[in-house]
């Protein structure tokens, strides 16, 4: 019994210790599936953004090019003007102005692309990171469902161990009241042999006292 009660303690903190990583388990399970909501609404947004960017694209840096474009177009206007110091004015302005845009435009186109790309590594960051949370949800979900098989299993060796151990609780109740009323037996027998006024026949063979006889026999499990 004490060897029962022993292995039930084990298998108890087992369950114990099965059930308690089940709920870490359960914990993270919840929390990877936070995350992979949130990297999948974002991916949508990022998505979306981008989309827009692809259509605005092309038309933003053709408009650079043709403000480029409309600067040589006036300075090719201006040069057919008749020459005198406020044509050359106008020329000396729109040479400034040209140089200055063409390295404005430049920066801007730059600018842009540099944003546009910047979306893309948002949206490639937030895929990875989605991708990444679906492995470990797959992973977790194999561990919760092992650990299930587990936690089942010493759940039954536990119930099983119980049902044993009350058994074998109740077989040493029996056991000891009977161990009891048999030396209360042995003890009125030995009393009605052991009195003088009893007579008792042996088997003409074995001429023991019939109580050293009995006693003999308990002792080795005869009776």
């Amino acid at each position: 019994m004490n060897i029962s009660q022993t292995e039930l303690d084990s298998f108890i903190m087992k369950q114990d210790d099965e059930q308690k990583q089940l709920q870490r388990l359960h914990a993270s399970i919840l929390k990877t599936n936070a995350s992979i909501t949130r990297h999948y609404e974002q991916m949508i947004v990022d998505s979306l953004y981008l989309h827009k960017l692809d259509l605005i694209k092309p038309q933003f840096l053709q408009t650079l090019d043709a403000t480029n474009s409309n600067f040589a177009a006036l300075s090719d206007h201006v040069s057919k003007l008749m020459y005198d110091e406020h044509k050359q004015a106008m020329l000396d302005i729109l040479t400034r102005a040209q140089n200055q845009t063409i390295y404005d435009t430049r920066d801007l186109a730059q600018a842009f692309l540099a944003h546009y790309e910047k979306y893309k590594h948002v949206l490639r960051a937030d895929s990875s990171a989605y991708k990444h949370d679906l492995t470990i949800m797959k992973e977790l979900n194999e561990q919760y469902v092992s650990g299930q098989t587990v936690y089942f299993g010493l759940k039954a060796e536990v119930a099983k161990l119980r049902a044993l151990l009350k058994s074998l609780k109740n077989t040493i109740i029996v056991g000891e009241n009977e161990s009891q009323l048999f030396s209360q037996i042995e003890t009125i027998i030995s009393e009605i042999l052991s009195s003088r006024k009893t007579r008792f026949a042996t088997d003409g063979a074995n001429k023991e006292c019939a109580t050293s006889v009995l006693r003999s026999h308990v002792a080795n499990g005869l009776v």
